[in-house]
Parts: structure tokens; sequence; C-alpha cells
């Protein structure tokens, strides 16, 4: 209101609403008694306010609480900022107390209030060690008498507790970001064939800074991985593409360390092993064909073993060609000897040459589906006709009707002249030549030989056999 006039009195009142947790806990009176008279308000003059009755000192509380900190944090220690109405002392860290939840498999614990400190003695910085494992953390101003402002009132006035305040809480996350499901377009233990395998990586909280160079392969055998894409999907889930696969083998997806981080600024572990898968980029190959022999004589059929770099599937008599110079065959058999051995036979062969047999490209495939891309030829196998039979002579019977004569007695009686002398006197005519004897050389027979000139029929008396003979100029 207006200052009062000489002789006029000025009143007011303070009034209390019934719903008001304060009340009046001081009132401090003017210098004297006069400063409260209206004698010596000055007339018409409104600032002369020295007729008050005295001064309401307020009630301590907690004005304002605060984290300093992110609120989703792996830190050691977070701290919060705490603000008084008015300067207050006795604050220390027995005034405060922490409410924690713990969270997940590695729960928290061990959480404590670790410092008090204050610059004006009206706002307080709260410092908090955050123990180990995950969880939240609360801050809670308590109420115990001891927290008092200038005149010694105690945080919201006289009793304990009703100066009680809270704070907002702290998340502490201090698990590291990891896979936790993977999904491949293959499976585990069946090879495939293609030239790029993609693997979808889900983490269980969002996660950042996934990049290709995050990212490597371990291989065992021949298999290789050419080149590697990186796609984030969401902020959870990590599409790994390998690409230009080629070889076979085993192929393992390996995350570097660090490779992504959560929202509280935990970095992934190394991950030597997220998931593998096979790979058979290989295409079966040949890697004999033999014929069971080279030469045959009259033979009317022939074997060829073929074997292969792999299993495989699918070989039929129509994959292979027989080339023929002047010979023939009627049929073309394959049996299987295991899943990576073949007999191919000819029967009913004719003629007078050479044969041999070629396993077209494409005509096979392994188990996983490779096909082969080159020719296979086998080695040339000749072939000359049985030689006529030489058929003895039956029909001539022998005379075994003609009696020897046993009886014809030799003449024993008949007397060797034994008296006759020699002739010693006459003398021997050294002068005439000696004739010498022409020795007898014995002509051997010719042997006979009929045929090719590679393998040919041969007689000699009652002898046959047969013989390779070379061509001669």
């Amino acid at each position: 209101g207006t200052g009062g006039n000489d002789g006029q009195g000025k009143g007011g009142a303070i009034f209390l609403h019934p719903d008001a947790t304060g009340y009046a806990q001081e009132i401090t009176w003017g210098a004297d008694t006069d400063a409260n008279l209206a004698s010596d308000d000055t007339p018409g003059l409104d600032t002369d306010e020295d007729d008050s009755f005295g001064v309401l000192n307020g009630i301590p509380f907690v004005s304002s609480s605060s984290r300093l900190d992110d609120t989703l944090s792996n830190l050691a220690t977070v701290t919060y900022n705490v603000t008084f109405s008015t300067e207050v002392t006795g604050v220390d860290v027995t005034d405060f107390a922490l409410t924690t939840t713990p969270i997940g498999s590695n729960p928290l614990s061990g959480a404590s209030i670790q410092s008090v400190t204050t610059d004006d003695t009206r706002s307080y910085t709260v410092t908090i060690d955050t123990g180990t494992g995950d969880g939240t953390i609360m801050l809670n101003v308590l109420d115990d008498g001891t927290i008092q402002n200038a005149s010694s009132t105690p945080l919201g006035g006289f009793g304990n507790d009703n100066g009680n305040a809270t704070t907002n809480a702290y998340t502490i996350d201090r698990t590291l970001p990891a896979v936790s499901d993977v999904t491949v377009p293959v499976t585990p233990d069946q090879p495939t064939k293609d030239d790029a395998v993609s693997i979808r990586l889900e983490y269980a909280e969002d996660v950042t800074g996934f990049t290709s160079a995050d990212v490597s392969f371990a291989t065992t055998g021949t298999a290789k991985v050419g080149a590697v894409n990186v796609s984030i999907e969401s902020e959870t889930v990590v599409v790994v593409t390998a690409l230009a696969l080629s070889g076979t083998g085993t192929v393992t997806l390996v995350l570097v360390d660090d490779a992504v981080s959560d929202d509280a600024g935990n970095g992934s572990a190394v991950n030597n092993n997220v998931v593998s898968f096979q790979v058979d980029r290989t295409a079966p190959s040949v890697s004999s064909i033999t014929p069971t022999k080279t030469e045959l004589v009259g033979d009317k059929s022939a074997s060829f073993t073929i074997k292969f770099s792999e299993a495989i599937t699918g070989l039929t008599e129509d994959d292979f060609i027989v080339t023929h110079v002047g010979t023939t065959h009627a049929e073309i058999t394959i049996t299987e000897e295991d899943s990576t051995t073949y007999t191919l036979t000819l029967t009913g062969l004719d003629g007078t040459g050479a044969f041999w047999i070629t396993l077209l490209p494409g005509a096979l495939a392994d188990t996983t589906g490779n096909t082969s891309i080159l020719l296979a030829l086998s080695a040339p196998v000749t072939r000359v006709p049985a030689p006529p039979e030489q058929p003895m002579n039956d029909d001539e019977p022998m005379d075994d009707d003609e009696p020897m004569d046993d009886d014809e007695p030799m003449d024993d009686d008949e007397p060797m002249d034994d008296d006759e002398p020699m002739d010693d006197d006459e003398p021997m005519d050294d002068d005439e030549p000696e004739i010498e004897e022409e020795p007898v050389v014995e002509q051997p027979w010719t042997p006979w030989c009929s045929g090719p000139p590679v393998l040919a029929m041969c007689a000699f008396g009652t002898a046959l056999w047969l013989t390779r003979r070379e061509r001669r100029p």
C-alpha cells in the first residue's frame, strides 16, 4: 500500500495457505521500536518502508538436481549437481544415498558415493563410483536435519525427511556389443558353388561404426575371397557379403576389435569365428583314362578305366565320343566302380586299325554342381583281326595194315673174308692232289609271315606264332 500520513496507521498481514508446507521460522524486527512508528513516515512517500515489523526468513530446500554426464554411460564415475534454495552447510556424503537397479546377465554392484564438493555452499557436486556391471543409479538427498541455512533452519524445516529429494537416474552399460543372431543362405556342411555369399549379422542393441575394414575372412584349402562388401540394414543389422569366391574349402568370417560401438561407447571384442561355410567352385576334371589293353588281336571288346578328381554324378554313355580309324564298335556301356572311378566298355569291335574315346566338356558335374570345362581323350588302342587257323590234314590215313618184314633172317653164316691180305706194298701216290670235300651247308627254312606291319602271323615248319614287325622301306 501507500505510506500513511502523520497520525495515521498503516497495517498489513501475512497469510499462510492451508495447503502450504512452509511456515514462519523467524521474524527479524527493525533496528529500534521507533522504526515501526507511523510518525516517522514521510507523507506521500511510498518508499518509506522502515515501518516493517520484521523479515520472514525462508526454509532451505533442494531447488534443482541434474546429471552432469551422459544419461547412458559406461564411465567408472558419474557426477550430479545439487543446488539448494539458499546457502547451506553441513552437506557431506552421509546426506546422500543411491538407488540402484541391476540389469541383465552382468548386474550392477558396488556403486557408492565418492565425494561431495562445493564452491559457494549453495551448489554442490556429488561424484558417484559406478561400481561394476550394468544397471541404473539414482541419487537421493536425505534430510536428517544436518543440512541448515545461516539461521540454523534445517532442510525442509523442523523434522527429518521433509526435505528429501530425488534425482534422475543414470543407466550404466558396460556390456560389449555382440552378434546375437547370424543368417547365412547356405547349409553350413553343404558346399556352395555361388560366387558370392551374404551373411546377415544381428546385434542385441544399436551399434555404429561398422565398415569393410572391420571384416576379414579365414580360409582353408584352395578357397579364396576376392572382395568384401558391407551394408547397414538397420541400427541393429549389418550385412557382410563375401564376393568373388573361388577354389574349394572353408570360409570363416572374422570381426576385428572394436568393429562396432554401442550408444554407451562400448566397442565390440574380436570374434575369430562368427560363422563358417563351405565353398566349392572347382570344376571336376579327369585324372586319367586308361585302356585295359592298347593292342588287340581279334578282341571283340575293349575296356577303359576313367578316374576323376572328385566324386561326380550324371555320367552316361552319351557323354563320350568313340573315334575309329578302320575299326567299328556296336555298343558302349558305363559302369560305376565308385564315386570317382568308372569303367567304359566297347563291345562288338571289328576291323583293323585304331580307336580312342573322348569325354565331352560339360558332360559331368560334381556333387556341388560344378561342370567340367575341358575335353579328355584316351590313348589310342590298335586292333587287328585274329590270324586264320591252319587246319591239320586229318583226312589222309596212316597205312597201318602194311606189316613190317620182321621174319626175314639176317645172313649171319656168310663169313667175312678176313684172309684177304691188304696190299701194303702198293705205294701211295703222294703226287696225286687230295680232293677236298665241299662242306654241306644246311639251308634254313624261310619263315612265312602274313598280316599288317604291326602284328603278323608267322610260320616255320610246323610252328606258328604272332610277332610285331617293323615297317621297312
